[in-house]
């Protein structure tokens, strides 16, 4: 979103508001929560519980109301808030300031029913909408969000193979799952968010781990690079990631392979697939795939300043 209202698109701000009325008004929430996928007349298609998708729609809309200042537009909406607000409560962990996810971000089963990359998202979530609720008549987050920080990096901090870094996910009581994936795209903005310095040895541990061998989502190649379980291979998506993170580290060489590699996978259109095969670039997986795309404009836009 931030991306398209950098863009100064004519009519960005009726898309934008466009696709949060379908969000807020149209996309059903049977739970109270929303679903995984949906059709595009709103009819809920996956209604399974992830934890990343109560946090983007409410992103959206604190990014919305941010830009355009509208009073009107909060209040609209204020309801919908306190009923994901509510959704997600009863799905809190008893005794500590932690939501289980059904599934990854991948939509796969999660190993642990603690995700790193998602509680970090909700950190950051909680924080805007906490800032602006002071301003817009929008519900405050639970107050146990200031905790929540504090204790994702008591959690999740753990000792592997001699290093330390982020789990990928923990049970809260001392069990945690080693793994990156091309999805966990808010581990890599855990320091634009504030969650962490980039100087973070911890953090620069992640994601020296994530784009290593070592990593089981990454695919080792002439033309590899991160990727997920859910599809075998390297993905554009993780070229997005490794570029954003070549960016954060001031690392000139490694964007340019990174989009070396990207132009290399990329059609005649600038469309990129899910997956390619990492010994030949070729694409296997769904050729032409928006997400990708979108992150890659975010990479290349997003401010660090």
């Amino acid at each position: 979103m931030q991306a398209l209202w950098q863009s100064n698109a004519p009519q960005r701000e009726e898309i934008l508001s466009a696709h949060v009325r379908w969000l807020f008004e149209r996309a059903e929430r049977p739970q109270g929560y929303w679903g995984r996928s949906y059709l595009s007349n709103g009819r809920i298609k996956d209604p399974v519980f992830q934890l990343d998708q109560q946090c983007y729609p409410l992103l959206e809309l604190v990014d919305l109301v941010e830009q355009t200042g509208e009073t009107a537009l909060a209040a609209r909406y204020a309801p919908v808030v306190a009923e994901v607000l509510a959704a997600i409560e009863r799905r809190r962990a008893p005794g500590a300031p932690f939501v289980a996810t059904d599934e990854t971000p991948a939509d796969d089963p999660m190993p642990l029913p603690y995700h790193f990359s998602s509680l970090v998202l909700l950190w950051y979530t909680f924080s805007r909408l906490a800032g602006l609720a002071q301003q817009f008549p929008l519900p405050s987050p639970p107050l146990w969000w200031e905790d929540l920080a504090s204790a994702i990096r008591d959690t999740f901090t753990t000792e592997w193979r001699g290093q330390t870094l982020f789990a990928y996910a923990a049970d809260a009581v001392g069990r945690v799952h080693i793994y990156h994936d091309a999805n966990d795209f808010p581990t890599l903005l855990a320091p634009v968010w504030g969650f962490c310095s980039p100087n973070d040895p911890v953090w620069q541990a992640t994601m020296a781990f994530a784009f290593s061998p070592a990593n089981e989502g990454f695919a080792d190649g002439p033309f590899g690079g991160l990727g997920s379980r859910h599809t075998p291979g390297a993905w554009p998506l993780g070229d997005a990631q490794e570029l954003l993170l070549a960016r954060l580290m001031g690392d000139a060489g490694r964007i340019r392979r990174v989009l070396a590699r990207v132009q290399a996978t990329a059609f005649a259109d600038g469309g990129l697939p899910e997956a390619r095969d990492p010994a030949t670039g070729q694409p296997t997986s769904r050729h032409w795939f928006a997400w990708p795309n979108a992150a890659l404009l975010f990479a290349l836009t997003l401010n660090l300043t």
